[in-house]
Parts: C-alpha cells; sequence; structure tokens
C-alpha cells in the first residue's frame, strides 16, 4: 500500500469517527428526544436477539398492513385499548380485511393520562371526554376507566371469530387491567399488538405474559416502538 492510499483511508476512518461521534452525541445524549432514541434503540437489538428471524417494519401502520395475511379472510373483532383522537382506529378502519371486521370496540376516558407518564405530563392525549367523530357502524365506544369498562365485556367464549387486540394504554396499572379481561378469551390465530412495548409499563406487561406460559405467542413483526404477536395452539 503506498502512503498516498494509506494517508486517504486513514482520513476516511476519521472522518467516519468523527460524523459517527456527532450522530451519537445528537441522538443520545444532547437531543431532547436522547431518551426515546436510546429506548428504542436498545429495543430493537432486544427484539432481534431474541427473535432474529422477525420483521423490523419502518411504520406501525406496515405492520397492522401485515395482519391481513394471518387472519386469512375469517371474520374478526377489534379491540383496542387507548383510543385518544382515534389515530389508529382510522387507519384499521382503512385497511383491506377491515371487510371481514364484524366490530371495532373503543376503550378510553378521553381525558388523556391519568398520571404522568415517561416525558408526559398528565392529561396528555386529552380529547376532554369526546371520543373522535367516526361515522362507521362497526365502532363501539367505551367510556371510562378499564376498570369499569372492562364489565362490558361480556362473555365471549362462543364466539368463534379472531381478535385484533391493540394496547395503547401506556400505563402498566391500565394495560394489565385490560390484558387480565381479555386473556380468558384469546384463542390461536389472534393478534395481539403493544404500541409502546420498548417503554417500561408494556415491557413488564409483555415479559410477565411470556413468564406465566399461560399463552404462547409468536412474533408477526416490530417496530422501533411497538411489537405484534399471534396466538398460538
Amino acid at each position: 500500500m503506498t502512503p498516498n492510499v494509506e494517508m486517504r483511508l486513514t482520513f476516511q476512518k476519521r472522518i467516519k469517527r468523527i460524523v459517527f461521534s456527532i450522530l451519537i452525541s445528537r441522538l443520545f445524549l444532547s437531543s431532547n428526544k436522547a431518551r426515546i432514541t436510546r429506548l428504542s434503540t436498545e429495543f430493537v437489538f432486544k427484539v432481534n436477539s431474541e427473535y432474529p428471524d422477525a420483521k423490523l417494519f419502518h411504520t406501525r401502520e406496515k405492520l397492522w398492513k401485515s395482519f391481513g395475511q394471518y387472519l386469512n379472510e375469517s371474520r374478526w373483532i377489534g379491540f383496542e385499548f387507548g383510543v385518544a383522537s382515534g389515530a389508529a382506529t382510522k387507519t384499521f378502519l382503512k385497511m383491506p380485511y377491515i371487510k371481514t371486521c364484524l366490530q371495532w370496540n373503543g376503550f378510553d376516558t378521553f381525558f388523556g393520562l391519568p398520571t404522568e407518564w415517561g416525558d408526559l405530563p398528565k392529561g396528555a392525549f386529552s380529547t376532554n371526554g369526546k371520543p373522535p367523530r367516526i361515522a362507521n357502524s362497526l365502532v363501539c365506544w367505551h367510556i371510562g376507566y378499564i376498570e369499569q369498562t372492562k364489565d362490558e365485556i361480556k362473555d365471549l367464549s362462543h364466539l368463534d371469530k379472531n381478535f385484533i387486540v391493540i394496547f395503547d394504554f401506556d400505563l402498566y396499572s391500565a394495560t394489565k387491567a385490560a390484558w387480565d379481561v381479555i386473556e380468558v378469551y384469546l384463542k390461536p390465530g389472534d393478534i395481539i399488538y403493544f404500541d409502546e412495548a420498548y417503554e417500561s409499563d408494556e415491557a413488564q406487561i409483555i415479559n410477565e405474559i411470556i413468564a406465566s406460559k399461560r399463552i404462547s405467542l409468536n412474533v408477526l413483526g416490530y417496530t422501533t416502538m411497538g411489537i405484534a404477536f399471534q396466538v398460538q395452539a
């Protein structure tokens, strides 16, 4: 290797190290969203390590769209625990497989977070107690804290339908309450999605579910923040 080539390669390495150092500083150290970046990165590497065959989707919408291939044209019922302004609800109602949906159930107080959570203050995501205006006969709102509205989930054991269950309450206590009521009705083929799996609250629930071994789950895919499972036989 000639001295000029060696000098050029050494210079290129220095530039790469400088650029990488700047990116690390901005993304993980000095950015206002550094905490989220760190947690998301740790989450992605953890899932990839535990489920190397699982696909990483760049958006949650693309992950949700993939659910269609697992439903196999079967009729299904949706449960969304944490609705806020209804962004996720509207997205699911536009999915190709919505044609086989029998009902979409949205659970929320619509007054936002009851306590501080992460970097967010109490009341974040509030719509002043009003559910989103979505003109679709499939949608049924269940307004109030899940500890009260969970009783509106009637006996579903007789239904030979698959479920899509969205957990987006963020907080551990509310997510746990929702999981406890829906778990007894889950069956092979049902799809479960956690929107903030990278955060400690939902991560704790997921770890508890897996550790309990009451339900066998297969990872369908994940994003930098959320993860989807399908119940196995």
